[in-house]
């Protein structure tokens, strides 16, 4: 039991959500491989009063603190081994586990999410953390929570369980290697999914004729292609055009879509936007004034990779060569990006898509699960 003196703290107003922010971001911040959220756009998403979407899933920001006994000093890692670095003693708090807990009123099945959900290396502390929001679950009717989420559960939901010496796209769930064992110890695996690289062929690609459209119009008349590329068979509710307006600002600048149609009617689409997340790596998410700067300098500079994070076909359109179409643009528009290859998903097994990429060349590599706790 490296720590004692656990204190859970809930974060109700501007300022206590500020102090959670910055508790939940020293929990891996020391973590290379982490991409952390683009600064503002994370200041942003937490604010009810400025999140439609998070407004009405009754958040609450929650985290844990506790003081490590002096033995296990010796061995300290993560947020410790950043006290011991900035000369602070055992008898300080150390943020030990941080999340958001949420409720869509769309659910009636008493489900909830902890988005977001970051742990040291420590069993117990995890199990004090749950024990101890036990009372806020049963206060909201809540017998089952979904985990790790993002604050939509249609992007950024699910922990990594392998393929740690990849780095990891921007937009795509990661996790210390530590976490799958320490998952296993507490929590009911309840679905899989894996991230697919599509590589960019040397030889031109023909642009199809497909229609470019603003992104935006996914919020709104546009909304059921959404809905089509989240219904991954989770049970989970299609985006509104609140969850659906969030997707779009959370996936932030340089979002380029296409259409496929039939009859003039919209039945495919797919978005693409260059892959930033090292930069962001580099920047620690442009948390500080300078590296803010330093981002928005650098915001025109090419990346090598590409990312789709959404794709689909209606179902009543599928197997008339839509999909293969949207491939070929997305190959066609990586190649004139000067990409290397494209990332996709995570993607359950069985989904069309994944057919439609392996025919391809697409490869499988990194998978992400995400977890089920009944209270």
């Amino acid at each position: 039991m490296p720590y004692f003196n656990y204190h859970l703290y809930q974060a109700h107003g501007y300022w206590d959500r500020r102090s959670f922010t910055q508790q939940w971001w020293q929990l891996y911040r020391a973590d290379h491989r982490w991409t952390p959220p683009y600064y503002p756009t994370w200041r942003w998403a937490l604010e009810p009063a400025r999140n439609p979407h998070l407004a009405r899933l009754n958040p609450g920001w929650f985290y844990l603190e506790g003081i490590r006994r002096p033995q296990a000093q010796r061995n300290a890692s993560g947020p410790v081994g950043l006290a011991q670095s900035l000369g602070q003693s055992s008898l300080f708090e150390l943020p030990l586990v941080a999340a958001l807990l949420l409720q869509d009123p769309r659910r009636r099945d008493g489900t909830g999410y902890l988005a977001h959900l970051h742990l040291v290396n420590d069993e117990e502390a995890t199990a004090v953390f749950l024990e101890q929001l036990t009372e806020q679950l049963w206060e909201r009717g809540c017998h089952r929570l979904l985990l790790p989420t993002g604050l939509s559960p249609h992007l950024g939901s699910g922990w990594l369980l392998d393929h740690w010496h990849l780095e990891p796209p921007r937009h795509t769930p990661y996790s210390p290697p530590y976490l799958p064992e320490l998952a296993a110890n507490l929590f009911r695996p309840w679905q899989k999914m894996r991230l697919y690289h599509l590589p960019v062929p040397a030889e031109p690609v023909a642009a199809p004729n497909l229609t470019p459209f603003d992104p935006a119009r996914l919020a709104g008349d546009l909304r059921p292609l959404l809905a089509a590329a989240c219904d991954r068979g989770l049970g989970l509710p299609p985006p509104d055009a609140a969850e659906a307006a969030f997707l779009l600002r959370w996936l932030g600048r340089n979002l380029s879509g296409w259409l496929v149609e039939a009859q003039g009617r919209p039945v495919g689409f797919i978005l693409l936007q260059p892959d930033e997340g090292a930069r962001l790596r580099r920047a620690g998410g442009a948390k500080s004034w300078g590296w803010r700067l330093w981002w928005w300098l650098n915001r025109g500079r090419r990346v090598v990779n590409g990312r789709i994070p959404f794709a689909a076909v209606l179902p009543e359109a599928r197997g008339q060569g839509f999909g293969r179409q949207l491939r070929q643009q997305a190959l066609h528009s990586a190649q004139q990006q000067g990409w290397q290859s494209l990332t996709v998903g995570p993607l359950r097994k069985g989904e069309t898509a994944v057919v439609l990429l392996q025919s391809a060349g697409a490869t499988a590599h990194q998978t992400y699960q995400l977890y089920e706790w009944q209270v």
